[in-house]
């Protein structure tokens, strides 16, 4: 029990990613205080939006976004673990909306493919050192040169302290699609306080976050990463396997447009969402999640960093859309 809720806490603390994020997922189970305890895991989810107005452009547009992420233990035992990940997401978009100031138009796709890998060893004095690596394409046209890939690699040192598997965290990332200082490798710490059964509060920099458990059946969980990452999710448990929730995100994702005149220059989306969902644990290993949800403050850009998105922006109306992702872990 233990075990899933330390992956829960950072799940939204650490990595930027969309609902069914695999970055986020991967860095939960590298937290973890356990070692050799893992277990296939494979996640589909999908959600769109349809005809929302496009500011300045007499046009609208419309979107479905799905993928799918596995995540496949190699070799664990008591002292060591490691596995192979992979996911791809594609948002598939219908609409006459262009990139203004460079002249051309909306991809029609846009694809994430990344394959990875993890890996932590248990020291001899204790310690944890781990780290997860993946290499991909984020852009229009995937792999179409060296300048449309992804690497992104972080190394992790857990250090115990005290009892209730508190612990300190050093970690350094770089990655090359980074939100903000892409290319520059970050480092960061912070300390996991295990109060209590599902009372766990994760702070440091440049992430925290918190899971506490207010009742038997009603739970918060809220996390933040710099600059302009946000979670925050309240849950009841209204049986055994049938949970309802309500939460609110901000969120955003980055593609390399293939033949851009400029190297450093992404098209990001950027949105912020709140909404309901019904988790359900259908059978055993298989968990439905479906979501009703309301965008906001919603809109595309092209540039090096959020300080251009008002170059070839495309913003969007508000509106409500539907979700669902589903969940196999063996």
């Amino acid at each position: 029990m233990k075990r899933k809720l330390f992956g829960c806490i950072v799940t939204g603390c650490l990595l930027v990613s969309i609902n069914f994020g695999q970055a986020q997922s991967n860095m939960g189970r590298q937290l973890s205080p356990f070692i050799g305890q893992l277990s296939p895991d494979i996640e589909f989810g999908a959600s769109g939006i349809s005809q929302e107005s496009v500011s300045g452009q007499n046009t609208d547009l419309s979107y479905v976004q799905y993928g799918y992420d596995l995540f496949v233990p190699l070799r664990q035992n008591e002292q060591f673990e490691s596995a192979f990940t992979s996911g791809v997401q594609v948002m598939d978009l219908a609409t006459r909306a262009g990139l203004m100031d460079a002249g051309v138009a909306l991809p029609d796709h846009l694809w994430d493919i990344d394959f990875g890998g993890h890996i932590r060893k248990r020291l001899d004095n204790g310690m944890i050192a781990g780290g997860l690596f993946s290499v991909g394409s984020a852009s229009d046209k995937p792999f179409d040169s060296f300048k449309e890939t992804n690497i992104n690699a972080t190394g992790v040192l857990q250090i115990p302290t005290g009892e209730h598997y508190n612990q300190h965290i050093l970690f350094l990332n770089y990655a090359s699609n980074r939100e903000f200082l892409s290319h520059v490798p970050l480092p960061g710490y912070a300390y996991m306080l295990n109060a209590a059964e599902k009372k766990y509060i994760l702070f440091g920099l440049p992430f925290s976050g918190f899971q506490w458990a207010l009742t038997e059946q009603l739970t918060a969980e809220a996390s933040y990463f710099i600059p302009r990452t946000v979670h925050a999710k309240l849950s009841y448990a209204l049986t055994d396997g049938l949970t309802l929730y309500s939460g609110f995100d901000w969120q955003s994702q980055r593609w390399f447009r293939a033949g851009r005149d400029d190297d450093d220059e992404r098209i990001s989306f950027y949105e912020k969402r709140a909404g309901v969902g019904l988790a359900w644990a259908m059978v055993k290993n298989c968990t439905l999640d479906v979501q009703a949800v309301f965008g906001f403050d919603r809109f595309f850009f092209e540039g090096e960093d959020y300080d251009d998105r008002g170059k070839s922006r495309i913003s969007l109306s508000d509106g409500a859309f539907l979700g669902a992702k589903i969940r196999f872990k063996f």
